[in-house]
């Protein structure tokens, strides 16, 4: 699945529907959620998926759904809890350790971690997925909006793509193109 230039791939994986901490301290899976989770690992099997590994943060609802999630991909290095993949911790470990990366990995983890990840690794440390610093980066330097991350994509084309309409506004309102990647 991986092309000529990139002989690796990282795909990013929220957690299935989880319980309420009230109704569950551990938040394990709801039914819904590993419904969602089990179709999301049949298409991602169907559509050549193979990730090596299988990392996850090491909460009940990020393993429950990497096992599922192994369960159809079958990462021949399995599934192991990754550090700093936790709701609230700082993304740069992360990127820093995946710059060295050579290896297919699926990361699965949470909000609002997989934005700012995702932001960070595209748009080079632009925002790191909050809106309010999207907006100061883009009132300090329009061209922003229409520049190409690290791996070539625009702001307004990723904020299209992980569905952030407040960013995509403020990107498409500075002369972004959410068409162009």
């Amino acid at each position: 699945m991986a092309d000529e230039r990139n002989s690796h791939l990282l795909y990013l994986v929220r957690h299935g529907q989880a319980r309420t901490q009230g109704d569950d301290a551990d938040r394990t899976l709801t039914d819904q959620g590993q419904g969602e989770i089990e179709m999301i690992a049949r298409w991602a099997a169907g559509s050549g998926v193979e990730p090596a590994q299988i990392r996850h943060s090491g909460k009940r609802r990020a393993e429950q759904t990497a096992t599922i999630l192994q369960d159809r991909l079958s990462a021949d290095e399995g599934v192991v809890v990754g550090v700093g993949l936790s709701p609230n911790d700082d993304v740069r470990l992360v990127a820093e350790t995946l710059e060295s990366e050579q290896r297919t990995l699926m990361l699965v983890g949470h909000l609002p971690f997989l934005s700012r990840l995702i932001s960070l690794l595209l748009l080079n440390d632009a925002a790191l997925g909050r809106t309010e610093d999207v907006r100061k980066a883009l009132a300090k330097d329009p061209a922003l909006a229409s520049r190409r991350g690290v791996h070539n994509r625009t702001l307004a084309w990723v904020a299209t793509y992980c569905n952030r309409p407040t960013i995509l506004a403020l990107a498409l309102k500075a002369g972004g193109d959410c068409n162009t990647p």
